[in-house]
């Protein structure tokens, strides 16, 4: 008796677990499938494209119905046609790098006749490394170190995302008929080279990845470097040494819903009271804390020769004002053609910008 109830119990079970599976529904495409990872790509040599492949496990035709992106630098393309029970269908997916430096993760929703409110969720990513800003000229090389031709004289990162890779790009090119040793003999603390050294042979190329360190080792502020270049040739020629300035904007780490400080700040000042004589001139730029939370200046960083930041507060309590003083010296300024133009950078804890440039106006002596 007691076998009979155990075989019964048996073969009910393994009747539900038939059914519970039958109900099951098919991927039209496996979870690892339908992500791809680009890597690091080049900003510059255009769009990448990756080939989904989308399987009709139904027992009807298919046909796809919609392809929603969430942003206009992906493009879907693929066929309308219906696809048969048990055939597939290709989607192809371009994402287009252009001024979008830095990772990123992008989503593609397929929806189908099969269930057309339940989209098939197609995922992209990857970084995005840019050749960090290079001087505006048509060469694509912008300074020779002897025989060797270097992209760049300056690098900038982009902003650096707190925690995400951040990684530019420098070029170098040997144009010569004979073989050049380069080596990057020294390197600031915060990047990394995935070359120091390398031989070039003859009308060779290399491509130099620099990233910035991620590991909370670079505190946050604007982080300014040399990258040392030295070229060796193989004919008992003197070595030549030359290099690249790098810039890297490190933010603070920012908890979200946490109180903030809000800057209120004008970001540009025409000079109204400097006499058409005056060699040098001091000034300020006021900013005010409209937040819940202390301010916190990290860095005010000169992009103009004769501007320097003479003081600045660290520190901005809520609801109180302070000033940014600098000087301008114009000794050896021209100002007799046109009006001049003058900025600084300032690097704050406000998490709506943490970045802010300060443009300043000198009028036409």
């Amino acid at each position: 008796m007691a076998t009979r109830r155990l075989l019964a119990l048996l073969i009910c079970l393994t009747a539900t677990l038939s059914v519970v599976c039958a109900q099951q529904p098919k991927e039209m495409i496996d979870s690892l499938s339908a992500i791809h990872n680009f890597g690091t790509i080049a900003e510059e040599r255009g769009t990448v494209s990756h080939s989904f492949t989308l399987r009709n496990v139904s027992d009807q035709q298919m046909v796809i119905l919609r392809v929603n992106t969430d942003c206009g630098c992906t493009t879907p393309t693929y066929d309308r046609t219906a696809v048969a029970p048990g055939d597939s269908i290709p989607i192809l997916i371009t994402y287009n790098p252009l001024n979008r430096p830095g990772s990123f993760v992008k989503y593609t929703r397929v929806y189908t006749s099969v269930d057309p409110s339940k989209p098939i969720k197609l995922t992209i990513k990857g970084n995005v490394a840019t050749l960090g800003r290079q001087t505006p000229t048509n060469a694509r090389y912008q300074q020779e170190i002897g025989a060797l031709q270097v992209s760049n004289l300056f690098l900038d990162f982009p902003l650096q995302p707190a925690g995400e890779e951040n990684t530019i790009r420098l070029m170098l090119n040997n144009p010569t008929n004979s073989p050049l040793e380069v080596s990057l003999d020294t390197l600031p603390s915060f990047l990394s080279s995935s070359v120091r050294h390398a031989t070039l042979a003859a009308y060779e190329p290399e491509e130099i990845f620099l990233t910035a360190h991620t590991d909370g080792t670079v505190a946050p502020g604007i982080h300014k470097g040399w990258i040392g270049i030295t070229v060796r040739t193989q004919n008992s020629e003197p070595d030549l040494s030359g290099g690249v300035m790098v810039r890297l904007v490190m933010p603070p780490h920012f908890d979200k819903g946490a109180a903030a400080p809000l800057a209120d700040l004008k970001t540009y000042q025409r000079l109204t009271d400097l006499s058409p004589e005056a060699t040098v001139y001091e000034g300020a730029v006021a900013l005010k804390n409209d937040g819940k939370a202390p301010m916190h200046i990290y860095s005010a960083e000169s992009n103009t020769a004769f501007l320097t930041i003479l003081e600045y507060p660290e520190t901005i309590a809520p609801g109180e004002r302070a000033e940014i003083r600098y000087r301008l010296n114009l000794e050896e300024v021209d100002r007799s053609r046109g009006a001049l133009k003058a900025n600084f950078d300032l690097l704050l804890n406000d998490p709506n910008a943490p970045l802010r440039n300060v443009l300043i106006v000198i009028p036409k002596r």
